[in-house]
C-alpha cells in the first residue's frame, strides 16, 4: 500500500478517457472504463461513483458527438434526444444501450475500487 488516497475527480477523468477510447465495445468498453475509474479512485464506493459519473457524462458526450457526425445539432440532437428517448422508452434499444452501459461502467468502477482499496 502506498499510503496515497484516491481521488474521485481523477477517477472520473480516467473513466472518461478510457470510455472515449473503448466506446465502440458494447458493454465491455464501459466496464473497462469503470474499472479504470475505480482503480484510480481507490475505494469501492468512490469507484462506483466515479464509474457512474463517467458513464453518464461519457455516454451523453458520445451521443452528442455521434449526433454531430450524422448532421444533428450538438446540444439538441445529442444528449437531449437521447434523454427524451430514454424517458419515453419508445425504443427498447435506446433504453438497453443507455442503462446497460451506465450499469456496466458503475459495476466496473465498484470492482476496480474494491481491487485497489485502501
Amino acid at each position: 500500500m502506498s499510503g496515497r488516497r484516491g481521488s474521485l475527480g481523477l477517477g472520473v477523468a480516467a473513466g472518461l478517457v478510457t470510455l472515449f477510447v473503448l466506446w465502440w465495445l458494447p458493454v465491455l468498453g464501459p466496464f473497462l472504463a469503470g474499472l479504470a475509474a475505480g482503480l484510480v479512485a481507490r475505494g469501492a464506493a468512490r469507484g462506483a461513483l466515479a464509474g457512474l459519473v463517467a458513464g453518464v457524462l461519457g455516454l451523453a458526450l458520445l451521443a452528442a458527438v455521434l449526433g454531430l457526425l450524422v448532421g444533428g445539432a450538438v446540444l439538441v440532437g445529442g444528449p437531449a434526444g437521447m434523454a427524451m428517448r430514454l424517458a419515453a422508452a419508445s425504443s427498447i434499444l435506446w433504453m438497453l444501450l443507455g442503462v446497460a452501459n451506465v450499469a456496466a461502467c458503475t459495476a466496473g468502477g465498484f470492482v476496480g475500487g474494491a481491487i485497489r482499496r485502501e
